[in-house]
Parts: structure tokens; sequence; C-alpha cells
């Protein structure tokens, strides 16, 4: 016997996370669990090289390469990314998505505005991702191609990568806070995988 979902079946099925600068597929591992666990399947997307050294529309194309790999092409699916992750997904979006496949778009302590921290690299994912960066614009210009998709952004306001903090917002989204004490630890808090949870699984 087939196990019921624990969400309505008009829901897609499909998610796709992208970790962070630093990060690995095993950064995602507590909220892939916990997706899976309700019946989502999920695609853990692997970025290389992970320390900055490529730009971030060229790792688009790594998600493009997976999602391809692992998603009909007709079937419909959400994006999950965290802090770096957020941006190489909104550049997917740009460079080769299709609005009628992109159900939602989460993301945890993305810089969508930049971070003053990328100032301390020289490399051209940091490049990407300092405030007012032509990527930045690039991603900003696009989005409007999804606004019949549901935003969502989940912050801390105690991040000491994105700064300030609130560059995790977008003024198109639903913008969270979560008083999570450390960026690293967002994908591991048990509120915020229980927000993206929501999210994912609840009737429109």
């Amino acid at each position: 016997m087939t196990a019921t979902p624990a969400f309505p079946s008009e829901l897609p099925r499909h998610v796709v996370l992208v970790h962070g600068i630093w990060d690995t597929a095993r950064t995602l591992g507590k909220l892939d669990a916990a997706l899976r666990k309700a019946g989502l399947d999920t695609t853990v997307v692997t970025l290389s090289p992970n320390d900055g050294r490529v730009g971030l529309d060229a790792l688009a194309a790594q998600v493009r390469d997976q999602i391809d790999a692992r998603i009909p092409e007709h079937e419909r699916f959400s994006l999950v990314g965290f802090s770096m992750g957020g941006l190489v997904a909104r550049s997917y979006l740009r460079q080769f998505g299709e609005p009628r496949r992109l159900a939602a778009f989460i993301s945890i302590s993305t810089p969508h505005r930049g971070t003053w921290m990328a100032w301390l690299l020289g490399n051209a994912g940091a490049r990407d991702m300092r405030p007012g960066s032509p990527f930045l614009a690039a991603v900003d210009a696009d989005a409007v191609r999804y606004q019949a998709a549901s935003w969502i952004t989940i912050r801390t306001p105690l991040d000491l990568i994105i700064l300030p903090s609130g560059s995790s917002t977008l003024p198109w989204a639903r913008n969270d806070s979560i008083p999570v004490p450390m960026h690293p630890l967002m994908v591991w808090d048990v509120r915020v995988i229980r927000l993206v949870l929501h999210e994912l699984t609840a009737t429109p």
C-alpha cells in the first residue's frame, strides 16, 4: 500500500535546494530530510566550485543541469536557496527558467541586495554579491516574469554575514524574520524548517 503524502496532491511535489558559498549538499541535510519526510521529492544541487571563484551566472548552469536530469520538463517545482544559493537560483530563473514551472521561491539569508562582507573577497562570486552589482540588477529586472509564483524570504536580524541583514528581503516577497543567532544555523533551525515546510505544503 502506498503511503498517503502529507501535502495536497495538487501541489508541486518537486523541490530544488541550492546551498551557499563554502557549503555542500550536506549543509542542507536536515532541511532535505524534513521535506522528504513530508512526501516531497527533493533535488539538492551541488555547486562546484563552492568558494566564489566562479561567477553566479556560471553556477546557475549547474542548477539547470540537475533540474533537467531530475524533473520532467512538463512538471512544476519550487526553489529553495540558502545564502549565495538563493542568488544562484535567481540566476537560473533569469537565464533558463520558465515562469509556468515555478510554484514558489524561498530564500534563506540570501543577500538579494548584496552584503558588505562581499567586499572582503575579490573573486567573481563575491563581486556579484556586492551591493549595486550588475548581477543583482539583472536578476531584479527579470523577477517580474515570475510574479505568479509565491516569493518568501527568511532572514535573521542577527546575521553577521549578510550585512545589513535587511538585504535578505525583497520588495515583492513576503519577508519573514526569525532570530537565529548565527547565519550558518539558519538551515538547521527548527523554526526555519517548519516555515519552509509549511509554505511548500499548505494549500494556496
